[in-house]
């Protein structure tokens, strides 16, 4: 009986209490901002692997350093002569779509990389996607449709194949055979087993302009445009017969979804500013922004969340306006990484009724937190947790918008357990998140407060 009287309160406060600032309703999951740095140049697309980000800015290849997430810092602005838009990375080496060139950079020195080849690619208009299977790297070149670059010799990388859509092939994912485009109006299915000679094997109309797609197994999650600002889509194709595609169902969102990245159920949409057409100025998708203009766009993008773990029932989650124009989207354990235009942006992702206690890193946990109590409470509940070994630890609770309500312990404590009290006068009643972390990984609870 309590513990059915318990998971009423948390349902209600799901319910009700939740006040998240986006333009969507509030939903039952968070995203907390927990750092963001400011490359050169304008961040268009990123890649994480280990404790780096490598982000394509317009005019720079910018490697960051997010072993801490807290505290990202820029390691270096690489030029490489270009204007990088998109990225890949295989081994040490980044694959870059320059919008109009291929490159190659070595980054085996991430404080230290060289360009080590290129090649000419044609494009008309501002392409970002790329990617790279083994010795090929796959181009989204717009107007070119899809250029496929053998890079076995990275010193002289040259064009092997191309196959021309309908279209403007802006993002693509390949796996195992098959290439698919967001290619204007549709999604292509492109047969790319003899690199050489690629061909299509089919296509599926979209409601709008796509932008990006990713694929998992049989799905294949497509980022399509807004017509008015409020109706930006998340469709979901089922590929399960690459002859035969079909729309299963899809996700409303507003902005314009630019970029989608899947990842343990979630899907991850990096939904960029919506410019209305008017008679002060035109819609602007893609390309730089005239700052001299001093427009402010009709509807501001940011981050979504959509649960796609029921393909036939995907349910925005989360979302988050983000203070610069969301263009490209990486997500690694629950940390999402956002390139925003003007900054990269790193958030965490809390997933509500899910998973108790959320968790970055790998090993042995250095710590541990223990369920607040009382639970719910109303003026006042305990926290406690324990330390394996002496380390800094931040103890902060964070409502349901990603704003941060208290820090309670912030310094280097010993091995043990440790307790402190949440005084809750002048909270408002709904759920909050209790996130303790060190340096490099974190763990949360939830809390629920009643009156």
């Amino acid at each position: 009986m309590k513990t059915s009287v318990c998971l009423l309160i948390v349902i209600s406060c799901l319910l009700t209490t939740i006040d998240l600032i986006s333009a969507e309703p509030a939903m039952p999951d968070s995203i907390v901002r927990v750092g963001a740095c400011r490359p050169l140049g304008w961040p268009w697309g990123v890649v994480v692997k280990g404790n780096y980000a490598y982000v394509a800015t317009r005019g720079y290849l910018s490697v960051v350093d997010v072993s801490i997430p807290s505290s990202p810092w820029v390691v270096t602005n690489f030029d490489n002569g270009f204007g990088p838009l998109g990225i890949s990375l295989a081994d040490t080496l980044a694959h870059i779509n320059d919008g109009g060139r291929y490159s190659v950079v070595n980054v085996s020195d991430p404080g230290n990389p060289n360009t080590v080849g290129s090649c000419f690619v044609p494009v008309l208009t501002e392409p970002k996607g790329i990617c790279t299977i083994q010795t090929n790297a796959y181009v989204a070149a717009s107007d070119s449709g899809l250029q496929i670059v053998n890079a076995s010799d990275p010193f002289n990388p040259f064009i092997v194949g191309r196959h021309h859509t309908p279209g403007r092939t802006r993002d693509l994912f390949v796996t195992g055979s098959l290439a698919y485009l967001a290619d204007g109006d549709s999604l292509q299915i492109i047969d790319v087993s003899d690199s050489t000679a690629p061909f299509r094997v089919s296509a599926v109309a979209m409601p709008r302009l796509c932008y990006d797609v990713f694929v998992v197994d049989t799905l294949a999650y497509v980022a399509c445009e807004s017509s008015i600002g409020s109706n930006g889509t998340l469709q979901i194709v089922n590929v399960s017969d690459p002859g035969n595609p079909s729309i299963v169902n899809s996700a409303s969102m507003s902005g314009d979804p630019w970029s989608v990245f899947v990842s343990d159920g979630y899907a991850y949409v990096a939904a960029a500013d919506y410019w209305a057409s008017s008679k002060d100025h035109e819609r602007q998708v893609g390309g730089i922004r005239s700052e001299s203009l001093g427009l402010r766009a009709d509807v501001e993008g940011g981050l979504r969340v959509v649960d796609v773990s029921d393909p036939a029932s995907p349910v925005l989650v989360a979302s988050l306006d983000t203070p610069g124009d969301a263009r490209d989207v990486f997500a690694c354990s629950t940390l999402v990484f956002v390139a925003d235009y003007e900054s990269l942006l790193i958030f965490r992702h809390f997933s509500i009724g899910v998973e108790e206690n959320c968790s970055r890193g790998q090993g042995t946990a250095e710590f541990e937190l223990l369920q607040n109590q009382p639970n719910p409470f109303t003026s006042a509940t305990r926290i406690s947790y324990f330390l394996v070994s002496p380390t800094h630890v931040t103890l902060k609770v964070y409502s349901t918008a990603g704003q941060l309500v208290a820090t309670l312990v912030d310094k280097d404590q010993g091995a043990g357990k440790h307790s402190v009290w949440l005084e809750a006068d002048g909270m408002a009643s709904g759920l909050y998140f209790c996130v303790l972390s060190d340096r490099v990984s974190g763990t949360c609870k939830k809390m629920c407060k009643v009156r």
